[in-house]
């Protein structure tokens, strides 16, 4: 009887067996961030003077190495619950739970805030407000 396999055959596909197993990429549920979440900061409020908005938040002491404050802008009077495209404003440090800048008539501005760690880990977003002057 003619041998279809010799022992280097049997090896290399035993081999290539293996490696196939092996490399299925499932290995084990995934691990949780090594770095624990920072909380979203609370109670987003603001106060209007003019066209001077300032706005105030709170936040457990923890992690945080600041906040990051974002801006979305629409025209007043306009598109009316459409897709908020919010950018960062500005940050400030983790020592700080105000902020200020400028509003104009005839926009509607929205905030929320977002609370970051040194390494970039940032919280869910607070919630919401929204400015608007009367043109």
């Amino acid at each position: 009887m003619k041998k279809y396999f010799n022992r280097t055959t049997l090896f290399i596909l035993a081999a290539l067996l293996v490696i196939a197993v092996a490399g299925c990429g499932l290995k084990r549920p995934p691990l949780p961030p090594k770095e624990d979440m920072v909380k979203a900061p609370t109670a987003l409020a603001f106060v209007l003077e003019g066209e001077t908005a300032t706005l105030t938040w709170a936040h457990e002491k923890g992690k945080q190495a600041g906040f990051e404050i974002a801006q979305a802008t629409l025209a007043s009077g306009g598109c009316e619950g459409c897709p908020l495209r919010f950018i960062p404003l500005d940050t400030v440090d983790a020592r700080t739970f105000e902020f200020t800048t400028t509003v104009k008539p005839g926009f509607r501005y929205y905030f929320r805030i977002r609370a970051f760690t040194g390494a970039n880990v940032f919280s869910e977003s607070s919630n919401t407000v929204q400015i608007e002057l009367e043109p």
